[in-house]
């Protein structure tokens, strides 16, 4: 059903644009690179916890000695892990990893619930994943009856800039269409790796609403509706032409 939705409305989509455009359709292949069009979620971070996030925040959690944390400039252990400052604003979150928990030990943050619509959205964020000690980072979405459903959309594991001496932010897209219609919060699951220098970071987490992007075989479909579409209307021309007058 969701399909077919989507498929008709990327024809109403296709054919609404014909019309204003002479004929010309205007549909953005790739929106991966843009500014949101129309943001459900945008987080900078500050010096506080945002509202509304929950999880294993060393701020809110005193005794906690490792888990996230919000900082400025370099993390304490830079540059050997950890980023030398935010990549976008002056704060960023990360997970400190210099502590006595066990390796493969689980940090999880998450964000608000999100209010999703029939469009096509996407999880943007910044990550930093540079140390020998990086673990693995899961991005998840939380959905169902108190968000107790849990399906991992990306998953990041090991340093993500080996060859690299220097901390580089690496920017994530991730298509949610799939929950279209749905209250879902996103949940940053960090593992702690082999040694002290794992800190994984994260920045400006954003939340997109985007126009609709068709796939190949979507384009396929919405060209052979759009021909039966001119066919039937010439047909219909065609028979009040040749008809006789009663």
């Amino acid at each position: 059903m969701h399909q077919l939705r989507r498929i008709s409305k990327l024809i109403g989509f296709v054919t609404m644009m014909m019309t204003v455009n002479s004929g010309i359709a205007q549909i953005p292949m790739n929106v991966d690179n843009r500014p949101c069009i129309n943001s459900l979620l945008s987080e900078d971070f500050g010096a506080t916890v945002p509202a509304g996030w929950e999880g294993d925040w060393m701020l809110l959690n005193p005794p906690l000695v490792e888990g996230w944390n919000l900082v400025m400039g370099p993390t304490p252990n830079a540059p050997a892990t950890g980023a030398n400052g935010a990549a976008s604003g002056t704060y960023y979150a990360y997970m400190e990893t210099s502590g006595p928990a066990p390796i493969g030990s689980i940090f999880k943050i998450n964000t608000p619930a999100i209010n999703l619509f029939d469009t096509n959205e996407t999880i943007r964020f910044r990550v930093l994943m540079h140390g020998s000690g990086i673990g693995s980072l899961k991005v998840n979405v939380l959905s169902g009856p108190g968000f107790a459903t849990s399906e991992t959309v990306l998953t990041l594991t090991g340093p993500q800039d080996p060859s690299s001496a220097v901390a580089n932010w690496d920017e994530a897209f991730i298509d949610i269409r799939q929950y279209d219609n749905e209250s879902v919060k996103i949940e940053f699951e960090g593992m702690k790796g082999a040694n002290r220098l794992g800190d994984i970071a994260i920045d400006l987490v954003e939340v997109c609403s985007e126009p609709i992007v068709p796939t190949m075989g979507e384009w396929a479909i919405i060209c052979l509706g759009l021909i039966m579409m001119i066919l039937g209307v010439l047909s219909v021309q065609s028979t009040r032409s040749y008809s006789l007058p009663g």
